[in-house]
């Protein structure tokens, strides 16, 4: 995106459309082809996943890396499985054990740790980049 200045949005396409297509073709042949028994359902959901996962949260993945490192961006990938929590405990009254707010301190230590650390980095490097 930054040699070519291709835009966010194709990128993603490209990324999406090639990783949907090679998960498809792996699980029909791990699986066998999929049988849908209600077609407007399944498209409903399909169309819904599409727009959400790829059109709207790629896109502002994508977007953000531009202003964040991609190691940092990754790094933020941890907070998946705490939001999974936190939703299984709204939607389905799952209970959270000690565990969870465990985690949660070491991971949002870690990325205050890191987040400060590419910060310092980064004067650095416009420090440099001035003189």
């Amino acid at each position: 995106m930054r040699y070519k200045n291709y835009e966010t949005s194709v990128v993603n396409g490209v990324c999406m459309a090639s990783g949907g297509l090679i998960s498809l073709i792996n699980a029909c042949v791990l699986e066998g082809i999929p049988q849908v028994t209600d077609p407007a359902a399944f498209y409903k959901g399909l169309i819904v996943m599409i727009f959400i996962s790829n059109i709207l949260c790629h896109n502002i993945y994508a977007g953000l890396l531009k202003k964040y490192s991609a190691t940092f961006m990754s790094f933020t990938s941890f907070l998946g499985p705490i939001f999974a929590a936190l939703y299984g405990w709204a939607f389905f009254q799952e209970k959270i054990s000690w565990h969870f707010y465990a985690s949660v301190v070491i991971v949002l230590t870690g990325l205050y740790i890191f987040y400060r650390d590419e910060l310092r980095c980064k004067a650095n490097f416009e420090e440099k980049e001035i003189t």
